[in-house]
């Protein structure tokens, strides 16, 4: 399974495990790689994750997500398929993506699972999972079809 992330579901399933008893296990053996780091690497792990949740994050963090590069005011769109390949081909362009390919696999798969349009044409493409592999970092992508 190269690229992929199981759900907890999927993990439990795969492995035999119920869900309960899979998130006991992961619970485990996060807790005992973590404590077992030497103090000095405790300390680098535990300002990573707190920056991670956004703790000491400047703000504000908005600008960093939605930048100029990331608009398309015109884009020639009549299907759902083509409106996905054509943000895709954008984000390929402009954006911090680093397979194109991959991310419209997955656009397409979450599509299938439940729409993500809005009322008016407003749809928030966004893959059911974050692959951190996937993006060079977070972005927000803005288009409107003509």
């Amino acid at each position: 399974m190269p690229h992929s992330t199981l759900s907890i579901r999927e993990a439990a399933a795969y492995l035999h495990f119920g869900e309960e008893e899979m998130r006991g296990l992961l619970d485990a053996w996060a807790s005992r790689r973590v404590l077992g780091l030497p103090a000095r690497k405790l300390d680098a792990f535990h300002r990573r994750a707190a920056a991670s949740a956004g703790a000491g994050r400047p703000s504000p963090w908005l600008p960093d997500l939605l930048q100029p590069a990331y608009a398309c005011p015109a884009l020639e769109a009549r299907t759902r398929r083509s409106l996905i390949r054509q943000m895709v081909r954008l984000a390929g362009e402009r954006a911090p993506v680093a397979d194109p390919e991959e991310l419209r696999r997955t656009l397409e798969a979450r599509e299938r699972q439940a729409s993500t349009a809005l009322p008016d044409g407003v749809a928030l493409l966004h893959p059911e999972h974050h692959h951190a592999w996937l993006f060079d970092a977070s972005f927000v992508l803005v288009a409107r079809t003509v």
